[in-house]
């Protein structure tokens, strides 16, 4: 017998887009939206420096969080 087991995992993510590229003024508010996304999320402010991604392609640059028990 194994002593291992598998299963699926998922992630939901609250995702703030911008075009790419854009102006640096667009990339704050979006940066702000996701700040009160998040304390509308989980009804507290974010506290660390590590909650968000910023990932970036040609079209756009998303800023996500990861929304738990959605």
């Amino acid at each position: 017998m194994a002593a291992f087991i598998i299963y699926d995992e998922s992630k939901h993510w609250r995702v703030i887009a911008v075009p790419n590229p854009t102006v640096g003024a667009e990339l704050y508010k979006a940066m702000a939206a996701a700040e009160q996304q998040y304390e509308s999320a989980y009804g507290r402010p974010n506290e660390w420096d590590d909650t968000f991604e910023v990932l970036a392609d040609e079209e756009q640059i998303r800023i996500r969080f990861e929304v738990k028990n959605a």
